[in-house]
């Protein structure tokens, strides 16, 4: 079973409604293919949608999600963007700049991004050309967009990391997502860091 943060968990009986469909899905938890690995759809652009080749999904331990997204940064040109917020519909985008500078930035950082549940974050770099993007989601599993599907696959195989049939992800199970913070307070809220990126990022 995958390592995930430690902010994220399956709830316990007395945690969920007492909803049969609930219940059930909860017991199928245990039989889930949420592993190490990724999920690949490719050979996507057309000319209704020209920017990227491939579309992925991956699961990597908890423990080496940070390498990975460093290593896959390599697939970006030099200037590109931090994105980040609450989630998906809640996006701060910053400013275009040098790739090598947002990393060192927000590396301090990194083990808020890597284990704050609340926190959905991620690289873009986006023309009228080209689209390549890596996404956190906040239960800590990548989402990437590229069109240079060799390079992806020779950085995902350093990394021991197989396209698994059927792999599931922890979204599509009842879950539980707890502060960071409560667990120990030297860590920035999620708050807290969102303004610090947003003053770093979107001046």
């Amino acid at each position: 079973m995958l390592e995930l943060p430690p902010t994220v968990r399956i709830p316990r009986e007395d945690e969920t409604p007492p909803d049969k469909s609930v219940r059930e899905r909860l017991k199928k938890y245990t039989t889930a293919n949420i592993v190490e690995g990724y999920s690949l759809s490719k050979n996507l652009k057309t000319s209704d949608s020209p920017l990227f080749d491939f579309y992925a999904e991956i699961n990597v331990n908890n423990s080496r999600l940070w390498n990975l997204v460093s290593n896959l940064a390599s697939l970006f040109p030099e200037n590109l963007s931090l994105i980040f917020g609450y989630d998906s519909d809640h996006l701060f985008y910053g400013n275009y700049r040098e790739k090598h500078s947002i990393l060192t930035e927000i590396e301090p950082f990194k083990r808020e991004l890597v284990q704050d549940g609340f926190m959905e974050w991620g690289l873009i770099y986006h023309d009228e050309n080209r689209l390549v993007e890596i996404f956190v989601k906040g239960p800590k599993y990548l989402q990437c967009w590229g069109d240079n599907l060799q390079a992806f696959l020779e950085i995902i195989e350093t990394f021991g990391l197989n396209e698994i049939p059927n792999l599931e992800f922890i979204d599509e199970y009842p879950k539980v997502i707890e502060s960071l913070w409560h667990m120990d307070n030297s860590v920035y809220q999620t708050s807290e860091l969102i303004e610090k990126l947003k003053e770093k990022n979107c001046g």
